[in-house]
């Protein structure tokens, strides 16, 4: 057992607090890359990264590094690449060969126009323009050759400057300092100014801005601003103005000048000087040691650095400042336990070895102080203003921070988590037992704690608003209150929860830290929710917790997430935004900052959200693959059904995400259902026969698309036994000698029915020739009859004129008696010679009228009847009604419209009625066996059998009010 210590902390390193630089992710020659050294890189179009390096030109999707074969160069020392319009990539080397590259090859570029003579020395694009320098002083024809495209995507070469010096460096003037225009330094240190048509406006600077320089110079330019260089001094001069700000970097050659985040980025070798561009004071130096050749900032605001000997540099995230045992007084890297010190606002940080690291952040220092104890120091609580409980794993000690000073009170028991009560008690959790001593026991320096409360492993111990204690152990939840010990959601998991850390918020919920099953939401004892990596976790593995008014920190396995209770935003942070593990093993909080401490270091981060610039990415169907043989997409949309195995490969080109990128895909037809994946391929097999469409988008981790919906539809045929056109024939075979034997017994069946249908037509058709020409000789007998009554009474002319229009009538007859059908037009005219024969015969007796609807008439041609189908109802209203009637009788016939398809004739007389009529032909006509009005019902019988007679010929007796007859009306619907 140890005694009592007192150890004289020291002093390491002092730090400032805020000068960290960002964390960046490194990427090698084992990566991929084609060398250590690189000096530009770019992202295309589509969204590709290109790098340059001193080994040839790599290619970066994200996850695989490919290089371009460049055989056949002088070097491979690629100085320089840019993007034209077509998205071509064209680079230039340090022998001055200009070439363009695709994906697998190049081809160098040799200008067609013979003047230019030399070597080509710097490549430049600007809005899908090119210019190449060719410097050649023996000819002192130097020029500047600009590539454009024109309409037939060929390349335009133009000469738009020639000078007897060589042009050293070329470049776009971002800000408004003479308008916007392409600057160029030539080897006399001339600043020359080229106009937009690229011609011939030159202006020289040479006397007034610039001082005569021995050493070759490079600028940038931004908000106006310019900067020059000669050896080790930079000069930064604002527009034309004559005020300079002169900055010396001592023996570190500069590379450039780059303008990220709103700050100027000074370029070394030995890193990059931050310079703040309203003090003009160098805010940080971060990267020391590294040669930095140039800046690039992607679409999603990553930050690539290029280097001289240590490849590639990624900074995801500026915001993050990391704190390792590289970068700060740390001794150690893993972080196991913090506190943030309201009252000194100081931070505390434990670590393996026995570290205490304290973050003074009045005074900007970082101190760390070595402890009594070589194992972790795994947790961290204030006794008092000026003293620490510390819990290590091989004991128990107290800190004042104030003297310095450390005091051990046990040295035997592994502790995991410690709390100090209201009722002046220590609470300690260790790797087996849970223990309380009273902090009098402690001052009094006693050397060993026996109090057991619990014969568990406890990492969790958590004292409420209330004075309740809360115990979290590695098989159950507890609460202590009043000597009474109370275990908790035994029913819902009797084997208990594995808990990890606890934590209570203003409003006194309970927040549980579990292991394999979540967080549990805790409110007056009672499980509220339990939140799992179904909803806003990355991993149902809790390990660490911190709260602060309604923000939430978790720690887990596989990151932070920030959780505000009550909004429910969320946002999750993984090393892809610049954590340095996704390990998050402890945190604290306070007002303005959150404390994240991982196996690999500490990490400072912004309390506030803030919002996440995530732009929307190209999405790329990259490979497809049907029963394992690659195929190209448009040979494969219509595939055999032994063709049932199909994979797919895709990828969107995020760098923010690196390997953790996320996919939602699915194929219709399948499954309509998204599926996860955080592979770039999907595989689908022994697929059934039908129509498919594949769909994929990348998204982010709260499962929000990052991309557009990539798709490529396809179908399976079915085998040719199995398809419909099979079973089709199968069954029409089947059916097919069926249906011949039924076929021919059908045909014998329709004619014999023709057959007969022909028969009875011709029957139907004889039975109304009958009928019609039984009217006809009766009608002319009456006629006859008339003409012989007008010769007897002498009354010749009258007999004369009767003769002549029987005639015609008689003719009209037999002109009709050959047809079935006749128009209603010829069949009304026939009735209007017909009826001035009777007006003839019956002379002033019987007043005759006609009348035909005007809607009618666009129907007379149209409208077919029966020849001589009315004219027997109109004779017999004359032989039995009007007859009788010596004087003032009168007839009236009218057609009325009814429907397009129907016609109603009307017939009425004022003659002496059926009655009187019966009685009069009873003797007269007794041996007649048909009437002309009975031949016109079976006339109209056979004609139209589809309906009832009566329907279609209706007679009406009219009588008086006394019920005396005064004629008769006849209805025919034809």
């Amino acid at each position: 057992m140890k005694k009592l210590l007192i150890l004289i902390l020291f002093i390491v390193l002092f730090l400032k607090l805020y000068g960290q630089e960002p964390t960046a992710e490194q990427f090698t020659d084992r990566d991929g890359l084609a060398s250590m050294t690189v000096f530009k890189v770019i992202q295309d179009k589509t969204g590709y990264i290109w790098i340059a390096t001193a080994r040839g030109i790599t290619k970066f999707d994200g996850r695989i590094f490919s290089t371009i074969d460049l055989s056949g160069l002088l070097d491979r020392e690629i100085i320089n690449i840019v993007e034209d319009s077509r998205g071509k990539i064209w680079f230039n080397n340090l022998s001055g060969q200009i070439g363009i590259v695709d994906d697998s090859s190049y081809q160098l570029f040799s200008p067609k126009n013979e003047n230019f003579k030399g070597l080509p020395t710097k490549l430049f694009g600007h809005d899908s323009v090119l210019y190449l320098t060719y410097n050649n002083s023996k000819l002192e024809q130097n020029r500047i050759l600009k590539l454009a495209l024109d309409d037939q995507a060929l390349i335009k070469e133009s000469v738009i400057h020639t000078h007897t010096h060589a042009f050293d460096f070329i470049k776009k003037f971002q800000g408004n300092w003479y308008d916007e225009k392409i600057r160029t330094i030539d080897s006399k240190n001339v600043l020359h100014l080229i106009s937009g048509d690229g011609i011939d406006t030159i202006q020289n600077y040479s006397n007034q801005a610039f001082p005569s320089l021995t050493k070759r110079i490079e600028f940038i330019t931004a908000n106006s601003t310019i900067f020059y260089s000669q050896n080790n001094w930079l000069i930064k001069q604002k527009g034309n103005a004559a005020s300079k700000k002169v900055f010396n970097f001592a023996s570190y050659a500069l590379n450039g000048v780059e303008e990220v985040n709103q700050k100027f980025w000074i370029l070394t070798k030995n890193g990059i000087y931050v310079l703040n561009k309203l003090s003009d004071e160098i805010d940080n130096h971060w990267f020391k040691g590294k040669t930095i050749n140039s800046v690039f900032v992607d679409k999603e605001q990553n930050i690539w650095l290029s280097t001289t000997g240590n490849g590639l540099l990624l900074v995801r995230n500026m915001n993050v400042r990391p704190y390792t045992a590289f970068n700060s007084n740390l001794q150690k890297t893993d972080i196991h336990s913090l506190l943030f010190d309201e009252d000194s606002d100081n931070l505390f940080v434990g670590t393996s070895g026995g570290f205490l690291t304290e973050f003074d952040q009045k005074s900007k220092k970082v101190v760390t102080h070595k402890l009594p104890f070589s194992g972790r120091l795994k947790t961290i609580v204030k006794k008092d203003p000026s003293t620490l409980f510390l819990g290590l794993d091989d004991g128990l000690c107290s800190f004042d921070f104030n003297k310095k000073t450390s005091i051990v009170h046990d040295d035997e028991k592994a502790i995991k988590m410690l709390q100090v009560g209201n009722s002046m008690n220590l609470w300690l959790g260790t790797s087996s037992h849970l223990y309380r001593t009273p902090l009098i026991e402690l001052d009094s320096k006693k050397n060993e704690i026996d109090n057991i409360l619990l014969e568990k492993r406890t990492n969790a111990l958590h004292i409420d608003f209330e004075g309740k204690v809360w115990i979290g152990t590695s098989n159950g939840l507890f609460v202590y209150l009043n000597d009474n010990l109370e275990a908790l959601f035994v029913e819902e998991k009797p084997k208990g929860y594995y808990v990890n850390n606890i934590v209570e918020s203003l409003d006194s919920t309970i927040w549980v830290a579990t292991s394999g099953n979540g967080l549990l939401q805790i409110k007056n004892k009672k499980l509220v929710q339990k939140y799992t990596s179904k909803d806003i976790l990355p991993s149902n593995n809790c390990i660490s917790l911190a709260t602060n008014h309604e923000l939430l920190c978790i720690g887990t396995d596989k990151g932070l997430v920030k959780y505000n209770y009550s909004s429910g935003k969320i946002e999750r942070l993984t090393t892809d935004n610049g954590l340095p593990s996704n390990e998050i093993n402890c945190l604290s909080i306070d007002d303005q900052q959150i404390y994240v401490g991982t196996p690999k270091g500490l990490t400072i981060l912004d309390k506030k959200n803030k919002k996440v610039n995530e732009v929307e990415l190209p999405i790329y169907l990259t490979q497809l693959s049907v029963n394992g043989i690659d195929t190209m997409f448009h040979l494969a949309k219509n595939l055999a059904f032994t063709e049932n195995t199909v994979q797919i490969g895709y990828k969107a080109l995020s760098f923010k995400t690196s390997q953790n990128e996320k996919y939602n895909y699915r194929l219709l037809g399948l499954d309509s259902k998204w599926l996860e994946s955080n592979t770039r391929s999907a595989r689908f097999h022994s697929l059934p026969p039908g129509k498919y469409e594949f769909q994929v988008q990348m998204i982010n981790e709260r499962g929000q698309k990052r991309s557009k919906v990539a798709k490529f539809a396809f179908s399976i045929h079915n085998a040719w036994w199995r398809s419909i056109w099979f079973y089709l024939s199968l069954i029409i075979s089947s059916l097919g000698l069926l249906f011949g034997i039924f076929y021919w017994r059908q045909q014998d069946l329709l004619q014999r029915q023709k057959r007969e249908n022909e028969l009875n037509n011709r029957i139907q058709s004889l039975r109304m020739e009958a009928l019609q020409t039984q009217m006809n000789p009766h009608f002319i007998y009456n006629s006859l009859n008339a003409i012989q009554d007008f010769f007897v009474t002498s009354d010749d002319e009258s007999g004369l004129i009767y003769l002549s229009k029987f005639a015609h009538l008689i003719r009209q007859i037999f002109e009709n008696s050959g047809s079935e059908l006749i128009s209603l037009r010829d069949e009304i005219e026939f009735l209007k010679l017909y009826l001035d024969l009777e007006n003839l015969r019956f002379g002033d007796r019987i007043d005759i009228k006609l009348h035909i609807e005007d809607t009618l008439q666009d129907l007379l041609d149209e409208k077919e009847i029966p020849p001589l189908i009315i004219q027997p109802v109109i004779e017999n209203a004359f032989k039995h009604g009007l007859k009788h009637k010596l004087r003032d009788g009168l007839l009236e016939v009218s057609f009325h419209y009814v429907d397009k398809d129907l016609i109603k004739c009307v017939i009425q007389d004022n003659g002496v009625g059926r009655k009187f009529a019966e009685m009069k032909k009873k003797s007269f006509e007794k041996d007649r066996k048909m009437s002309s009005m009975e031949a016109t019902r079976k006339r109209l019988e056979i004609w139209k059998p589809d309906s009832s007679v009566n329907q279609k010929f209706k007679i009406i007796d009219l009588e008086n009010e006394d019920g005396k007859a005064i004629g008769t009306k006849i209805e025919i619907f034809i």
